[in-house]
C-alpha cells in the first residue's frame, strides 16, 4: 500500500518561507563578506561569528544575529591578533 502525503496548507508554506528568510546559507554570507566558505567557518571556529544551525548539509546563519556580531565588532581581520 502506498500512500500520499498531503499537499502542505498554503499558511504553511508561507510561515516557512518567511521563517526562512531570516536565514542565509554559508555561501551567502561569504559572498556578502568578500570571503570563503572555508574562511566563514574560520570565523565562526574562532568565534568571530555566531554558530549556523544545521539543517542536514546545509548551514544556515542567522541574519540578525550576524547583523549584532558585526555591530559589535565581532568579524573581520582581527583573527590574526587572536593568534599572538
Amino acid at each position: 500500500m502506498m500512500t500520499v502525503m498531503a499537499p502542505i496548507n498554503k499558511s504553511k508554506r508561507t510561515y516557512l518561507a518567511t521563517l526562512l528568510d531570516e536565514y542565509a546559507p554559508k555561501s551567502d554570507v561569504a559572498s556578502a563578506f568578500n570571503v570563503s566558505d572555508r574562511t566563514i567557518e574560520r570565523w565562526v571556529r574562532l568565534r568571530l561569528l555566531p554558530a549556523p544551525i544545521k539543517l542536514g548539509r546545509t548551514s544556515l546563519f542567522h541574519i540578525p544575529t550576524i547583523k549584532k556580531a558585526l555591530a559589535n565588532g565581532g568579524v573581520g581581520p582581527r583573527s590574526r591578533d587572536r593568534r599572538r
